[in-house]
């Protein structure tokens, strides 16, 4: 397969498919999944935080530099996510927190990494339509040190954001080429809560798969995705019936976690995999994890039957 220009892409290690997810994206820095399944990334852009994609979509892009939208009958392409305000500098990678360990307020907020500004940006996320626009809420990080460069963030796995500092003079691609780059510096900052306690280092991967399940309803994110990985990793077909209870059980807090290692214990999708709805589970959530049963039985080829 042949590409060109913008693109969010996957890959499964497994079978070696690789497919567009969506075209175009403008000059994409990142890539960010959120715990409804949602993509995003950053943008080497102004007036944007970055673009909010969906499969199968079609988006702003280089249009001189990289051509027309591969489809020539596209009714057109999505803009990249509204701003409120004018923005003084574009940001790259970005993370929208959700790892339970910093305060409510910072839940669901996105942390943006800007190396131009010395600065790790603060913005909300706001519904509208079938997308979002972002409000910028202040610096979660800032600094009157011009080195200070944060180029990349991450969850970790004690719900605290880490990032990456370049500490450099510049940041530019074309100086780096041209050997104009300090390589003796570089730090890693750590964000938490000013009450946190250390956490002590948990190797998922030694867990049995009863605890992995267990651990897709836990709070942060990262332990929770890190989990699915390793079902998925495993297909033990022990998980499946353990699953199904959990799936249907009213008290499932995260029923889309569960769906998805169902998905990932049997590489399939049927239609009694439903999420009973009816449950005090928030609307949303139990909307989306039908949408995304409903969306399964189209998406994946020959099924395995259970029972």
């Amino acid at each position: 397969m042949q590409t060109l220009g913008q693109l969010i892409w996957r890959y499964h290690p497994g079978t070696h498919r690789y497919e567009i997810f969506a075209e175009g994206g403008g000059n994409t820095f990142g890539v960010e999944l959120d715990d409804k399944g949602r993509i995003f990334s950053g943008h080497n852009g102004g007036d944007t935080r970055g673009f909010h994609y969906v499969q199968g979509g079609y988006s702003r892009k280089g249009f001189d530099k990289h051509g027309p939208l591969s489809n020539p009958y596209a009714f057109g392409y999505f803009d990249q996510m509204k701003h409120e305000t004018k923005i003084p500098r574009f940001t790259h990678n970005w993370l929208k927190y959700q790892g339970g360990a910093l305060p409510e307020n910072y839940n669901g907020k996105i942390f943006a990494c800007n190396p131009l500004l010395a600065q790790v940006t603060l913005s909300e996320l706001i519904p509208e339509g079938s997308t979002f626009r972002t409000r910028d809420i202040g610096a979660a990080i800032s600094s009157t040190d011009k080195w200070f460069r944060p180029v990349d963030i991450k969850l970790g796995p004690d719900g605290a954001i880490y990032v990456c500092d370049w500490y450099d003079k510049q940041v530019a691609h074309l100086r780096t080429y041209a050997g104009q780059v300090d390589d003796t510096n570089g730090r890693i900052y750590r964000l938490r809560a000013k009450d946190s306690v250390p956490v002590k280092p948990v190797d998922l991967g030694a867990k049995s798969t009863v605890e992995l399940i267990g651990a897709l309803q836990d709070r942060n994110r990262w332990t929770r995705q890190t989990a699915l990985r390793l079902l998925g990793d495993r297909h033990d077909a022990a998980a499946i019936p353990i699953l199904k209870k959990a799936l249907f059980d009213t008290g499932t807090e995260l029923p889309l976690d569960t769906l998805w290692g169902l998905i990932k214990a049997t590489d399939s999708m049927k239609p009694w995999r439903w999420r009973r709805l009816g449950t005090p589970i928030h609307l949303f959530e139990r909307g989306r994890c039908a949408f995304y049963a409903t969306k399964s039985l189209f998406q994946f080829i020959s099924p395995t039957p259970l029972n």
